[in-house]
């Protein structure tokens, strides 16, 4: 995984790699799967994601796992889940002051307006306010992405079987 390089070094730089960095490289790879419609490997990453940012308390880490679980969930068609999670996310991200990357801002927007329009806007609404009002302490995080991980997994399971 890291091709040769060990904990604590990067090509001699002086730039540290730790587990927290190597988790995130892992939720990217996620993001990067759930694009490419290789939903279950995704799933199966964002799943060790979650449970090792919750178990570290990396609210950083969880809000990277909630963002991109909400997308796979939107693309399996759980847009209900998809738009608790993006609403938990937007919160988590401003209480930890932790945007949306520039460089990913207006593809997010977008993703959150293809999503809010496949909802009524009442449903929208309900599914909205129980994002934000969700709890932000790293296992309700977890619980409430699990959860949504494990609706989409069992779906996986139907259509291989």
């Amino acid at each position: 995984m890291t091709a040769g390089l060990k904990l604590g070094e990067i090509g001699g730089q002086g730039y540290p790699i730790d587990q927290a960095w190597i988790f995130e490289a892992r939720c990217l790879r996620a993001r990067l799967l759930t694009s490419l419609g290789e939903v279950d490997e995704a799933a199966a990453i964002y799943a060790d994601c979650l449970a090792w940012y919750a178990e570290h308390a990396d609210r950083y880490g969880l809000l990277l796992c909630l963002r991109g679980i909400a997308v796979l969930a939107q693309r399996q068609g759980y847009v209900e889940d998809a738009a608790c999670l993006a609403a938990a996310a937007e919160h988590l991200g401003e209480v930890i002051e932790a945007p949306v990357w520039p460089v990913y801002r207006e593809a997010h927007q977008a993703w959150l307006a293809e999503l809010r329009g496949a909802l009524s806007v009442e449903q929208c609404a309900v599914f909205w306010s129980e994002g934000t009002a969700a709890s932000l302490e790293p296992a309700a995080l977890e619980r409430l992405a699990s959860a949504v991980l494990d609706r989409a997994r069992a779906a996986l399971q139907r259509e291989v079987a």
